[in-house]
């Protein structure tokens, strides 16, 4: 009981460092630098349509930080499509940009926080809810997880980036969520 406290604790005291990720002089950079900050702020729903408008180009932990904001405003729909979209993104990046271990680590290490605090909360409020879970199960199955040219992952790349090669793995465990969503 203390760590889950400890680490509800930390995911709201210590904020998601998104600028941190969007390190380049890229307009879209600059426009994700912004909308991070501005998600934090109460009046948000122009930065988070930002990341919506944006997923091909958002990374995981912009996805969360978007969640996050929207499920602090009661809009569960939404916050669900942008969790379950950021961890099928964490997905993406492991199988189709091969990190090195270090990095690999930090990766699993943020959905190992994100499941059991957000995460944890979005399915308790989904299996409540048959119209909203049945409407983030459609948004996710539409959901095309291939990134913009100009995407980077949060970590070193080991090696160019190739769909056709990491598609099928990727594409059988974003089937895997799908049934375990609609499962709920």
């Amino acid at each position: 009981m203390k760590s889950i406290f400890l680490i509800v604790l930390v995911f709201f005291i210590i904020p998601f460092n998104c600028e941190a990720y969007y390190k380049g002089n890229s307009q879209k950079d600059k426009d994700m630098r912004k909308a991070y900050i501005q998600i934090e702020k109460k009046d948000n729903e122009k930065a988070i349509s930002h990341v919506e408008a944006n997923l091909d180009y958002a990374k995981p932990t912009m996805m969360w930080a978007a969640s996050n904001a929207a499920y602090k405003k009661n809009q569960l729909t939404r916050s669900a499509f942008l969790f379950y979209a950021g961890w099928l993104r964490i997905i993406h990046d492991e199988n189709c940009y091969v990190p090195d271990e270090e990095s690999k680590k930090e990766a699993l290490g943020a959905l190992w926080v994100m499941r059991v605090t957000l995460g944890a909360w979005i399915g308790k409020r989904l299996k409540h809810s048959d119209k909203v879970r049945d409407g983030v199960v459609t948004a996710i199955q539409k959901y095309d997880l291939r990134p913009s040219e100009d995407y980077t992952p949060d970590w070193k790349v080991n090696k160019k980036y190739e769909w056709n090669a990491c598609k099928e793995k990727v594409l059988i465990q974003k089937n895997e969520m799908i049934k375990k969503l609609k499962n709920l």
